[in-house]
């Protein structure tokens, strides 16, 4: 018999693997079984050769097929986002709500980071995702974003998208790391489908 407890997949950013998700997401995502991979080049995980970022987001799918996982909740941070929109993209019958926090637009501070891990080294997270058809999501779509952080490249790709919200902190900075309850609230409340607290 299948648990009722509801799945996020916590897809984290450049600063870590499986370990930043779970310690800047696990949080956002009580009560919910998390499921958090590294992805390629980053905390025990391998980097294919020439592995692409619509490679990254199928190996997500194929990871969810592995554990019996259909459809789940997504909360990507930073970095994570351009996987997290690939895979919303590429199999979007497997999310019901993606939720992105300090997305790393094509100004975003991520896109500027030394290069350390070969997942970063690789581009494999730097092309901004307002390359991307967002106007093909059909999911609900919140975006978090601090007003410090450069701001214009979340609106653009939030306006995109249809319906989705774009919650703008006043401060913060990259990662939001001043704000951690605000963002707590909002991205709770569009996980339970509440919408705006």
């Amino acid at each position: 018999m299948r648990s009722s407890t509801p799945n996020t997949l916590a897809v984290h950013g450049f600063f870590g693997g499986r370990d930043e998700a779970l310690l800047s997401l696990g949080s956002l995502a009580a009560g919910r079984q998390v499921i958090a991979p590294s992805r390629f080049g980053y905390l025990g995980s391998s980097m294919p050769a020439r592995a692409t970022v619509a490679d990254q987001a199928d190996a997500f799918a194929a990871l969810l097929d592995d554990l019996g996982i259909g459809t789940l909740d997504v909360i990507a941070i930073s970095s994570g986002a351009t996987s997290a929109f690939q895979f919303a993209l590429r199999h979007p019958e497997r999310v019901k709500h993606l939720a992105v926090i300090s997305g790393n637009m094509p100004e975003g501070a991520a896109a500027v980071a030394p290069p350390r891990p070969p997942g970063w080294s690789s581009g494999m997270c730097r092309c901004g995702v307002n390359s991307y058809p967002l106007e093909a999501l059909t999911m609900p779509v919140l975006t978090v974003h601090a007003k410090d952080d450069p701001y214009d490249a979340a609106q653009r790709a939030a306006g995109r998208i249809p319906g989705a919200r774009l919650v703008g902190i006043e401060h913060g900075g990259h990662l939001l790391l001043g704000d951690r309850v605000d963002v707590g609230r909002e991205v709770t409340a569009f996980l339970a489908g509440q919408g705006a607290l």
